[in-house]
């Protein structure tokens, strides 16, 4: 089972960036001493959230909306 992951304000994104999983400052590579979400490529993927009406009865529909998530490739070069 992967670790719990605990959600935080959009405006503390670039604070928790430079933190590991513990809440200590992340090591990085070479000379950097900042993650840089600038050079992190920013990606979306749009997933559908789906949910019965009236879930008891099998006949009812199903309804579906999207819902978009944004997220960023740490991998990039200059990212992390």
């Amino acid at each position: 089972m992967s670790p719990p992951v605990f959600s935080f304000p959009a405006h503390e994104l670039p604070l928790m960036a430079q933190l590991d999983g513990d809440g200590r400052r992340r090591k990085l590579d070479g000379d950097a001493r900042r993650v840089d979400l600038a050079a992190c490529e920013l990606l979306r993927v749009v997933q559908a959230q789906c949910s019965a009406e009236r879930p008891r009865s099998s006949h009812d529909p199903i309804r579906c909306w999207p819902v978009e998530r944004l997220f960023r490739r740490w991998a990039a070069p200059g990212c992390a």
